[in-house]
């Protein structure tokens, strides 16, 4: 009986430790869709950038400071 007991247990662990590891994979590739988000916007907003300066430098007059 004593070790019917404890392969129930073993079992409902399984369980608990199975669905553990479902949530966080779900969490897991919950933060990698928005890593690759990120990742996306930074790339956006560098070509951004180049292009502003790109843009200040033509309105910069010859020996200008900045």
């Amino acid at each position: 009986m004593r070790k019917q007991s404890q392969l129930a247990e073993l079992w409902s662990q399984a369980v608990r430790l199975r669905s553990a590891k479902c949530l966080l994979l779900e969490e897991l590739n919950g933060v990698m869709r928005e890593r690759d988000e990120v990742l996306v916007e930074n790339d956006r907003l560098r070509k951004h950038e180049m292009e502003l300066e790109k843009k200040l430098e033509k309105l910069q007059a010859p020996g200008d400071p900045v």
